[in-house]
């Protein structure tokens, strides 16, 4: 990544990278079945996970425990599929 790349958190549960100096979008990841998802409320706060399914506002996906829980939807931004698409360290 450059520092022409940012990264967009869109309130509509997408997330994309995009090159701003070439007015383009370079990846899109969608909420949906084998996305990793991180939780920003309930119980689950903070954690990462792999999206199972999607039952109209449940969303049940298994966390880095191997373990399998559900939320809520509005918790849950896609930050990739299987894997994240960018790296904060």
């Amino acid at each position: 990544m450059n520092k022409y790349t940012i990264v967009i958190l869109v309130i509509l549960k997408t997330f994309a990278k995009a090159n701003i100096t070439k007015n383009e979008i370079k990846q899109h990841i969608k909420l949906e079945k084998d996305a990793l998802i991180m939780l920003i409320g309930g119980k689950h706060i903070g954690h990462t996970g792999i999206i199972e399914s999607i039952e109209g506002d449940v969303v049940k996906f298994t966390a880095d425990d191997k373990q399998t829980h559900q939320t809520n939807k509005r918790y849950a931004y896609p930050l990739g599929v299987k894997k994240p698409i960018i790296n904060l360290s």
